[in-house]
């Protein structure tokens, strides 16, 4: 049996015992591996540890019972292995992003219909297109291997179709946005990277080829030379479709961002709401209170004092009602409510206890009932507390999910890409440098000195990208002259001269990237 085969049926058995409590040694003694073996062996393959992957399935099948099942979160949480709510909310937040009572109270009350629906299908119909093209390389390169034989033609044929598998699996991560979008904002990192990725792969795999397909005797350039065209074709627009799906997920992150700010922005409008209702209970408890303390013949000096209080409480709720003109405003006043509400419900304890002891020497009177009256009031507003605390946890979680300005997409999109140019000119300078050692017995002093030439401006090209602030319009022009530079070498050198011609189109393309930049 295979060692994917081995991991494949251990997948299956944590599925079938995810209720269950697992060991990594119960598996690897399933696997017929030892423990370190075992663990190493999954990590390569699956990409996560093992516990690491147990977890992700267990919080998986945590988020399908919080939106479809009918289970308390308590109840969840020990099917899940958490042994109480305060663990299983802090490993759940760690993945979702949000509490699992907000994530059930999203999907309950909204259905997580988030906006940006349109722009969705598009991203997803730009990666169908993608894909379709890629399996097009796929099947050109596959029947190239069948005539030609060669080994390298069935690597290049899987890696296309791994490739096409990841972006397969990156769309599926995007369809699931519809379904509950803010989940997905975790993940927006995850989902440009993995677009990204994609593209330089294929820029590996099409610059690979085109050596191979350079050095190619003659008699086999016919048979490769449809799937050349096909990958080189797919290399020269990844970045462009690249662009183009990053652009998309950008738009549709800024459409759940601003979902997420007119929720938060909403809820905290509820706890306003709530310290309003609990202003009007103040004062009707109050108007009441005053009612009867006219109409009681016996003056009370207490009950007097207990109805100012109680309008000073009115007026620090009133007080309480904040700024709620921006996100940030709303969630300030929401947690200054938070504060104060359960501070004037205790305080209305406290003078309902005193209103009990004073109501029992007037027994005849209507402040004999006025103690039961206020501690019902000062249990209104516990409720209201209560509630209002449930309110701005879930705007604070909202919030959460906010992109900081060190989280913009398009600033870490531009870093990674300069990254992953410098990495192509990287393996490029190894290879010129190869190349010129190998023509040093066929080519004149001229071209070896020109090419030494290229691998000075590749090097500094590196330099260039590698600090903090490079000057994109220099390295697109250094670029351009190389790729003038190589042509002139490659045409010089005639039958020589395919490797050079091959690495100044790499240079050309990622000239023409630079520009866009």
């Amino acid at each position: 049996m295979q060692y994917e085969d081995l991991i494949s049926e251990s997948l299956k058995q944590i599925e079938r015992n995810l209720q269950e409590h697992i060991t990594i040694d119960q598996l690897a003694e399933t696997a017929f591996l030892s423990r370190y073996y075992y663990q190493r062996l999954f990590r390569n393959i699956v990409g996560l540890p093992v516990m690491e992957y147990i977890k992700h399935r267990r919080l998986e099948f945590a988020a399908q019972e919080l939106r479809h099942g009918s289970r308390s979160i308590l109840d969840i949480a020990l099917l899940c292995g958490y042994g109480a709510h305060e663990s299983f909310s802090r490993a759940f937040r760690s993945v979702y992003g949000v509490s699992p009572s907000t994530y059930r109270k999203n999907y309950e009350e909204r259905g997580i219909d988030m906006q940006g629906n349109a722009t969705r299908t598009e991203l997803e119909q730009v990666i169908e297109a993608y894909c379709s093209q890629i399996n097009t390389a796929v099947i050109l390169t596959q029947q190239a291997h069948a005539q030609t034989e060669f080994g390298h033609l069935a690597v290049f044929a899987e890696e296309l179709s791994r490739l096409q598998i990841k972006l397969s699996e990156t769309k599926q991560k995007i369809i699931t946005l519809g379904e509950h979008g803010f989940e997905g904002v975790s993940r927006q990192m995850e989902i440009v990277k993995l677009l990204e990725d994609s593209a330089f792969q294929l820029h590996i795999i099409a610059f690979s080829e085109s050596l191979y397909h350079a050095r190619m005797a003659p008699e086999y350039v016919g048979k490769t030379q449809d799937m050349h065209d096909s990958i080189q074709a797919l290399a020269k627009v990844s970045n462009t479709q690249t662009r183009q799906m990053v652009s998309h997920l950008c738009d549709l992150f800024q459409s759940i961002y601003e979902e997420i700010q007119l929720d938060a922005m909403a809820t905290c409008r509820e706890i306003a709401t709530l310290s309003q209702t609990a202003g009007k209970i103040i004062a009707e408890s109050e108007q009441k209170l005053t009612a009867a303390i006219d109409n009681t013949a016996e003056k009370r000096h207490s009950f007097y004092a207990i109805a100012d209080e109680m309008g000073h409480m009115l007026q620090e709720i009133t007080m309480l009602s904040g700024n709620f003109d921006t996100l940030e405003h709303a969630i300030s006043s929401g947690k200054s409510i938070r504060k104060h509400l359960p501070d004037i419900g205790f305080r209305m304890n406290i003078i309902a206890f005193e209103a009990k002891l004073e109501g029992s020497r007037m027994p005849a009177t209507q402040l004999s009932k006025a103690g039961g009256d206020l501690a019902k009031t000062a249990g209104a507003l516990h409720r209201l507390a209560g509630q209002c605390e449930s309110h701005l946890e879930h705007a604070e979680d909202m919030l959460r999910l906010l992109p900081t300005p060190q989280m913009q997409m398009p600033e870490i999109t531009t870093e990674k890409q300069r990254e992953d140019i410098a990495f192509q000119l990287n393996i490029m300078l190894f290879h010129l440098r190869a190349e010129r050692m190998k023509l040093v017995s066929f080519a004149g002093a001229d071209a070896i000195s020109q090419l030494k030439h290229t691998e000075y401006l590749t090097q500094s090209i590196i330099e260039d990208l590698s600090a903090n602030d490079p000057g994109y319009s220099e390295v697109a022009e250094k670029l351009s002259e190389i790729a003038e530079l190589q042509t002139k070498i490659g045409t010089a050198l005639r039958e020589y001269g395919g490797v050079i011609l091959v690495l100044k189109d790499v240079f050309s393309q990622l000239a023409k990237a630079i520009k866009i930049k």
